[in-house]
């Protein structure tokens, strides 16, 4: 995968800044969306342990910080 990166990248010649620079934000906002799974795990495991304190709001906040991190 990381092969054909690379040669996608030499590939774009005068582009290759933008090229890079796409690819950084686009793994980035694959990461801050992911956030919405990870808060559901967190959920699923805190229900699972008992320790539902505060769950609600913990969830919520890494649905917020996902939504910013994206935005």
């Amino acid at each position: 995968m990381i092969g054909y990166l690379i040669k996608f990248i030499k590939f774009s010649g005068d582009q290759k800044k933008y090229m890079i620079s796409a690819l950084v934000f686009g793994f980035f906002e694959s990461v801050f969306g992911a956030f919405g799974l990870m808060a559901s795990a967190y959920a699923l495991t805190s229900i699972e342990n008992g320790t539902v304190e505060g769950l609600a709001w913990k969830c919520f906040g890494i649905m917020i910080a996902g939504l910013l991190g994206m935005a």
